[in-house]
């Protein structure tokens, strides 16, 4: 049986696919836009039973393209569409790329493409990588894991976003942990790579109590890094630092918006 991925299309001053810089200047702040929700026609097959799950959506220089990933809870799906300047053109039919890899995102550097995902485990964070996102391999296993007993994240890592920013992969992903107080919450922690492959962490940047969930979109603009989150049912909400405290610190938390 063939399904529809349905995925809602944000946009704000320039930005599409949901807070992803397109050429040219933009502001976090202002009205947000509903275009409306995309139908993608799957390509086929009984395992795409619920389409439309977090991956990424980028532009891309060059082919002058958005190419876009997203998971049904067991593949995860590429597709691209043409930019139209200002307008995006229909996307193409999606096809499995990789089979159990979730939640995942990606970022371009040089010819390469490097994505990153959650197993099915959801104990560890994976990395892929390729001369197109059509055909990618598993190149480290497990780049992030849970943390030492009483870290913010000692049970479950998940939900990457990341970017390639000045010879430097920034990682915000989440993490739950077992610490008294913490309650199984959901708190969104960072890490840095220069090889793809070995990353630091530099700890958790939200609160227990924000539940930081499906963190997406890490972007840098100016002076300021920002990313969103969608804590459970009912909006959207934008966390931002500056570039002197990308690390060590909370990050600002912005009221919710629905969509």
């Amino acid at each position: 049986m063939k399904t529809i991925a349905r995925i809602a299309l944000l946009h704000l001053a320039g930005l599409s696919c949901f807070a992803q810089q397109a050429p040219g200047l933009w502001t976090p702040t202002g009205i947000w836009t509903r275009l409306g929700v995309l139908p993608i026609p799957f390509s086929g097959g009984e395992e795409e039973n619920q389409p439309g799950y977090g991956g990424d959506c980028v532009y891309v220089a060059g082919p002058s393209c958005w190419k876009m990933t997203f998971d049904d809870g067991t593949w995860t799906y590429y597709t691209e569409a043409q930019d139209l300047g200002g307008s995006i053109g229909p996307w193409a039919p999606p096809h499995g790329i990789i089979l159990g890899l979730i939640q995942t995102t990606w970022a371009k550097v040089g010819s390469r493409y490097h994505m990153y995902g959650t197993n099915g485990a959801s104990n560890q964070i994976e990395h892929w990588s390729g001369p197109n996102l059509a055909a990618l391999a598993l190149t480290d296993s497990a780049v992030i894991v849970p943390g030492a007993p009483g870290n913010f994240d000692d049970s479950h890592v998940y939900i990457p976003t990341v970017e390639w920013e000045g010879g430097i992969l920034r990682m915000v992903y989440v993490g739950q942990g077992h610490l008294p107080g913490q309650g199984g919450g959901f708190v969104c922690g960072i890490a840095t790579s220069t090889d793809f492959a070995t990353f630091s962490k530099l700890g958790p940047i939200t609160a227990v109590t924000d539940s930081c969930q499906n963190p997406g979109s890490l972007t840098h603009s100016g002076t300021n890094w920002y990313f969103w989150s969608a804590p459970g049912c009912c909006g959207i909400t934008r966390y931002s630092t500056p570039d002197s405290a990308f690390s060590g610190s909370l990050w600002a938390k912005y009221p919710a918006f629905t969509v």
